[in-house]
């Protein structure tokens, strides 16, 4: 019997390769490099716990707790530390407290947000206002900022959206789809006339019981070192695809060929693209408007009596006004626990998106150095780091422009059924998307 060919080990991939393997069905895992994970990827250090890109996963849409239970680590499931349950907004060269009753975009309590320093006294008047502006009428999509300007005003838009909510994807808001991103804030604004009266209600109705994110005590690697053991009798490393052809046959650089009953690709979308070019032109050609961007993420190690600022808070984010080339920063040794030795801190400083493309381009001692000056006048950090590390994205961030729901299913149609796209390019760049959208394929595919 010819095997299901999944060729890319991230999470994506190793998500597909996991529901197979529960269905029983023969498969094949390629992965040109020599370690799985793709952007999962955590380091131990001087007793320090370093993650280079997602950190935790959101409990909200619950595929990666589930994926974890099946795996048997709920033991390893931990939660954020809720002593430290602050953070922060970088606004006009200050740390500015963000309200506990603040929820991405919308306030649940008026007073408590109008006495922050979150917006101007005229902002903030123009984003309570919100809930008695009339909602759009007709469907279609709209960018991030189209929307947030349109309810909330302009002020917000840069200041709290462009960080907030455009920030999880790393991207410009006035190419992000609403659609693709967030369409649960469009279903709100049709269903309630308004985000905030939307969430409010949603917050009376489902209040918060669950922590709002999950890790791993031994990092997020360790789900794919689990993976591995789970599945390593069906994973190739090393093996590097060059083209993919209509009868299923899967091409390695070496010469070998595999026949494949169906093909699953699981690389980010300009990889997958260089396979299908030759034998599916018309895909690759609607691929070209898939488009990414990049980013980086600057460690640091510190003892605590190098730095001024409280730091018993998960870090902050930075308004897009801001002149500084930092996006946000998380004090990683303050969210989870195991993070740093005792009396020790761990940050992560996040650099580059739209606002400063060329930043990941440039080499790691230039990038760390840029984060450290950064970060020094804003906690107030004394003296040279115990350490530090960078992990450099390059066009490693999918885009979701405006349409991207509608050109997906267009890509996906122009190949056959047994050639299916997965990963962050196509149905969410979280780590519960991921494995979500690649579950939902296989089965589809193979029911």
């Amino acid at each position: 019997m010819k095997p299901v060919v999944i060729v890319g080990g991230g999470i994506a991939g190793l998500s597909a390769a996991w529901e197979l393997f529960q269905k029983g069905i023969p498969f094949v895992l390629l992965e040109e490099s020599g370690r799985l994970g793709g952007k999962i990827t955590t380091a131990r250090f001087r007793g320090f716990l370093i993650e280079g890109a997602a950190d935790a996963f959101i409990t909200q849409k619950p595929h990666a707790e589930q994926l974890a239970r099946e795996l048997g680590m709920e033991d390893d499931l931990i939660t954020t530390l809720p002593e430290n349950k602050k953070t922060y907004l970088l606004r006009e060269g200050k740390l500015n407290r963000i309200p506990p009753s603040f929820k991405l975009i919308a306030p649940l309590d008026d007073e408590e947000f109008l006495a922050s320093n979150l917006l101007s006294e005229e902002g903030k008047k123009r984003l309570l206002e919100e809930q008695f502006i009339p909602p759009r009428q007709g469907g279609g999509d709209e960018s991030l900022a189209s929307f947030i300007t349109r309810r909330f005003g302009p002020e917000a838009t840069t200041t709290i959206a462009e960080p907030m909510l455009g920030g999880i994807y790393v991207s410009n808001p006035e190419k992000l789809s609403m659609q693709a991103a967030f369409p649960q804030y469009l279903k709100m604004e049709q269903e309630y006339g308004s985000v905030i009266r939307g969430v409010r209600e949603n917050n009376r109705k489902n209040p918060q019981t669950k922590p709002i994110f999950y890790s791993l005590k031994n990092g997020m690697g360790s789900l794919i070192e689990r993976l591995y053991t789970e599945l390593h009798e069906h994973i190739r490393l090393g093996g590097n695809v060059v083209k993919v052809d209509r009868e299923h046959r899967v091409y390695l650089e070496e010469g070998e060929v595999i026949e494949a009953s169906q093909v699953i690709l699981a690389t980010p979308a300009a990889t997958s693209k260089a396979f299908l070019q030759e034998n599916f032109p018309e895909t690759a050609e609607l691929m070209n408007e898939l488009e990414t961007n990049s980013s980086a993420v600057a460690v640091f190690g510190f003892n605590r009596d190098q730095i001024e600022f409280d730091v018993s808070t998960y870090g902050f984010i930075v308004s897009g006004t801001e002149p500084t080339p930092l996006l946000a920063g998380t004090i990683h040794s303050s969210k989870f626990e195991g993070r740093a030795p005792e009396k020790q801190v761990l940050i992560r400083a996040y650099l580059g998106g739209h606002r400063n493309p060329h930043i990941p381009e440039m080499h790691s001692p230039e990038i760390a150095e840029m984060g450290l000056n950064a970060l020094r006048p804003i906690l107030g950090i004394q003296g040279n780091p115990l350490f530090w590390r960078v992990y450099n994205w390059l066009e490693n961030n999918p885009m979701y422009k405006v349409g991207h729901i509608e050109r997906v299913k267009n890509i996906q149609n122009s190949l056959p059924d047994t050639i299916r796209l997965i990963g962050s390019s196509y149905g969410g760049v979280g780590i519960p998307d991921c494995i979500r959208y690649a579950r939902e394929m296989v089965r589809h595919m193979v029911p």
